[in-house]
């Protein structure tokens, strides 16, 4: 499945993927995924995704904010 739309950030030796997809049934979605040098074999990366739907996108863009104004204080 490709992705619509993509943007990577990097931080550090970890670097984050936000893909915009579409699913099957035509609902385009957020896929989120961090990707980092695997604690066992650092020649292979570890990978944790979470997909951030639209019916909750708002909601969670606000506590994202939010979260960000706490680190920044």
């Amino acid at each position: 499945m490709d992705a619509l739309f993509t943007k990577m950030v990097k931080a550090g030796k970890t670097v984050y993927f936000l893909d915009v997809k579409e699913a099957k049934n035509n609902t385009k979605y957020v896929n989120i995924t961090a990707s980092s040098p695997s604690k066992e074999d650092p020649k292979k990366y570890a990978k944790k995704s979470v997909q951030l739907f639209s019916n909750v996108a708002d909601e969670f863009v606000e506590a994202l904010k939010e979260a960000v104004e706490h680190i920044k204080q």
